[in-house]
């Protein structure tokens, strides 16, 4: 069921949580978010802070913030809500190396709410879990290790609005001309399928950047202010991209996939442009209009010679490329 968020009291509870989880948020956001005026929004943050709920104003990010000890009275969960969080928490930090790096607060804090629940609903979280009744698999990611104090530094940066200065490894090392330094401005911090990303502005070049934190050797926060511009979206950002990293122009691409692969493969969106057509014999093509090829020309190659790309020619090219040079390692 819907909120009403012209209850006061849903309103002030709906900012604490917005604002103690770290999500940018102003007067005008907040007052779009509940349908309300402005001063609205301030008269709620100003009885928040009579009844000592310590909210601030960061001028330099013109944001409100938390103090980090403040914390939330405790919430009652039914066993439902406590299972999916277990799951989620224990399976995602497990040990098998498919762990999603900086899950360490996340496993403490699941420590605590277990502590605090009935016997019972520890006795049936802890049957589900070791039982295997719930398990979510994932594929290997990056090590998790080393980078978490470069992690923390970009996002407390972030949430400061201040540069960053940074050492930065190249994609191929040395031979690709070795370490990189410059000075970034972090807009968003993205985990996507296997590793933490940094998106921001690369100032050395001017321009946005999609960036491996794991990459990253060194990254200090200056006290440099720098703001986001207020039209910036991830969303747009990312635009048509296959997955992280948007290319210069729009293709649109057409692969056909063999009848062996085609029921797999067209069970699974890959991309949100993503259109499919079946063929008499039981193979399928998927077309896709995406922003460069630098990403989805690896995924086609790993279906081997069970995808023959169509269109656009330069992919054509490319792929017909890489497969000859791959073949000409396994000539005897």
């Amino acid at each position: 069921m819907a909120i009403n968020y012209s209850n006061k009291l849903a309103r002030m509870l709906r900012i604490m949580t917005v604002v103690q989880a770290g999500r940018p948020c102003t007067p005008d956001s907040l007052a779009a978010e509940f349908g309300v005026a402005r001063r609205t929004v301030y008269r709620d943050l100003r009885t928040l802070r009579e009844i000592g709920v310590p909210i601030e104003y960061c001028p330099e990010t013109t944001m409100y913030l938390l103090r980090q000890e403040y914390l939330l009275p405790p919430v009652n969960l039914e066993l439902a809500e406590a299972l999916s969080i277990a799951v989620l928490a224990r399976q995602l930090d497990a040990d098998d190396g498919a762990r999603i790096p900086f899950l360490d607060s996340a496993r403490a804090a699941l420590d605590k709410l277990l502590a605090k629940l009935p016997l019972r609903m520890r006795e049936e979280l802890g049957v589900a879990q070791d039982g295997g009744a719930f398990t979510i698999r994932l594929g290997p990611v990056a090590p998790g290790g080393g980078f978490e104090s470069i992690f923390d530094a970009l996002r407390h940066a972030r949430a400061r609005g201040v540069v960053v200065s940074c050492r930065y490894e190249k994609a191929g090392g040395a031979a690709d001309g070795g370490d990189e330094e410059f000075d970034f401005e972090p807009y968003a911090m993205v985990f996507n399928v296997r590793t933490w990303y940094a998106i921001g502005r690369h100032l050395g070049r001017d321009a946005l950047r999609t960036l491996r934190v794991d990459r990253f050797i060194r990254a200090v926060p200056t006290h440099r202010p720098y703001t986001i511009p207020a039209d910036f979206r991830l969303s747009d950002y990312f635009g048509n991209a296959w997955r992280m990293i948007p290319g210069d122009r729009d293709y649109d691409v057409a692969i056909h996939f063999t009848t062996q692969f085609a029921e797999t493969v067209a069970a699974t969106q890959w991309h949100h442009t993503q259109e499919q057509e079946w063929h008499p014999d039981g193979s399928v093509s998927l077309r896709f209009t995406v922003s460069g090829l630098d990403e989805i020309v690896w995924w086609i190659l790993g279906y081997g010679p069970a995808a023959c790309v169509h269109q656009p020619p330069e992919l054509v090219d490319r792929i017909r490329s890489l497969a000859s040079e791959t073949a000409a390692r396994y000539a005897c």
